[in-house]
Parts: structure tokens; C-alpha cells; sequence
């Protein structure tokens, strides 16, 4: 099952060590991603449902702070920064000022005897693993067409390409990204396959009425999928029947999502 929303949420973390009782607060991010049974398609929706998620423990931003994993304590998490898939701001508490995500490093306080890769991002010591992975170390330096190569062969909805951590120092990734969230022959081939690749593009391609009947037809999105169309598009009469058969064939009721 493919996610149907993502968000980008930015975590004040806190907790009291077992044994200390001295509060430590860090920061860190992560990627949300939401299915169509968490009923969470819109901001207002992860905020209606957010109180009984984190209760569940659907989020579990601690577990990559390495001082928390190290200290234990009672801990606990709030959310105060949202960004969309694309990394655009959304909602920030107003009570966090800082620009920028403040990450902690992983956790790890580095001196003088700590192993560093000046030409990344990535830095470790002897025990601990620093801000990113040796994959996404390993890809900074990849250029345009290894990419390409990779997002067709392994993520064709090049999530890895768009992360905020991954660093791209032969060519603009935003460039990039922008051309694949705009390719339409691309995204017909995908949307033929998963109409919930539809929130993957460009306003642009999600008010484009080929690409919206493709994401809402059978074996596709049906009403989920309409609802990340563009408005400029949903009024459509083309669209609309197309989403009804894309409905009937999930055994969904024919007007599912369309109210």
C-alpha cells in the first residue's frame, strides 16, 4: 500500500534521564507518511488526529536522538514545525524561532578525536553514527544521470532525491526535483499504475486533465486521489465520471470523495 500524504514534521523532544533530573531538549525531524486508513489527507486532518496518533505512538521521533537512546527517561514529544512533501512550510508553532531545523547532530557531541569527512555532511567517532547515513553520504556525489538511474530502477517516487538531508553537489537538485514533479509522460506511466502518485506533482500537472483522470481511474485513486487534484480540475465532468468508475471498481460507493 502506497501513502497517500506526507508531511515533514520538525519535533521538540524533551526527557529526564533515569538517572538525573536535569530536562535535555533537542530537536530533530522526520518524514510522516499517511495511508488511506489513518483518514489524514489535509494539515487540519493530521491536527484532528494527531492527540490520538501520538498516544498510539504512530510517531517516534526519539528514536533517532542517540543521547535519549543512550540516557533513557521519561520523554516526551511535540510537534513544532510542519512542511508539506515538498518541503514548503505549512505551520510552525510560534514559540520556535529558529530558522532553521535545530537537528542534533544525532546526538553525538564530537571533539578533537572524532572522525570527519570534510567532503560531507556525514561525520561519526568510534561508537557513533553522526548526522546522515553512508547511502546519502554516497549519493551527494552523484550526478544527474546516476540519479535518473536510480529513481527509475528504485524510487520512482523519489522520495530519497527529496529528502532535506540529501545533498546533490554535482548539479540543482531543486532543478531536478522540479522536472520530475513536471514530467507528464512520466507520471502517466505512474499514475496508471498508483493514482496516489498524483500528490508526488506539480500544480501545474495535478489541474492537467490527462493526469487527472488517469490517477482516479480503475485500478488507480478513485475518490482518495480526487481529493489531491487541483479545485481547477475537479469540476471537471470528465474527471468526475472517471472518479465514479474508479470508485466502483474498489467496491467504493460511486460518489466516495467527491462531496
Amino acid at each position: 500500500m502506497n501513502p497517500i500524504f506526507e508531511l515533514n514534521i520538525t519535533w521538540e523532544v524533551t526527557w529526564t534521564p533515569d538517572d538525573s533530573d536535569e530536562e535535555r531538549k533537542e530537536y530533530t525531524g522526520t518524514t510522516e507518511y499517511f495511508y488511506e486508513d489513518d483518514g489524514v489527507t489535509s494539515l487540519d486532518d493530521f491536527f484532528d488526529q494527531a492527540e490520538e496518533m501520538l498516544g498510539d505512538n504512530r510517531f517516534e521521533p526519539e528514536a533517532g536522538i542517540d543521547q535519549y537512546l543512550d540516557e533513557g527517561g521519561d520523554v516526551n514529544i511535540e510537534y513544532v514545525k510542519i512542511c508539506d512533501s515538498k518541503f514548503n512550510e505549512l505551520w510552525r508553532d510560534p514559540d520556535y524561532e529558529e530558522d532553521e531545523i535545530d537537528f542534533n547532530d544525532g546526538g553525538v557531541e564530537f571533539d578533537d578525536e572524532d572522525k570527519v569527512n570534510e567532503d560531507s555532511n556525514f561525520q561519526r567517532d568510534e561508537d557513533d553514527w553522526g548526522l546522515i547515513s553512508d547511502e546519502t553520504a554516497e549519493r551527494e556525489n552523484w550526478s544527474r544521470e546516476e540519479w535518473l538511474k536510480y529513481i527509475e530502477e528504485n524510487d520512482p517516487w523519489f522520495y530519497d532525491l527529496s529528502m532535506d538531508d540529501q545533498k546533490c553537489r554535482k548539479f540543482d537538485k531543486s532543478e531536478l526535483l522540479d522536472d520530475l514533479m513536471n514530467d507528464k509522460e512520466r507520471s502517466l506511466k505512474i499514475l496508471k499504475e498508483d493514482g496516489f502518485f498524483i500528490e508526488r506533482l506539480s500544480q501545474e500537472l495535478r489541474s492537467d486533465k490527462d493526469i487527472a483522470i488517469a490517477a482516479v481511474s480503475p485500478k488507480n485513486g478513485g475518490g482518495p486521489a480526487y481529493r489531491d487534484l487541483d479545485e481547477s480540475i475537479k469540476n471537471d465532468p470528465d474527471v468526475i465520471a472517471a472518479t465514479k468508475k474508479g470508485n466502483l471498481a474498489e467496491d467504493y460507493d460511486e460518489n466516495e470523495g467527491l462531496e
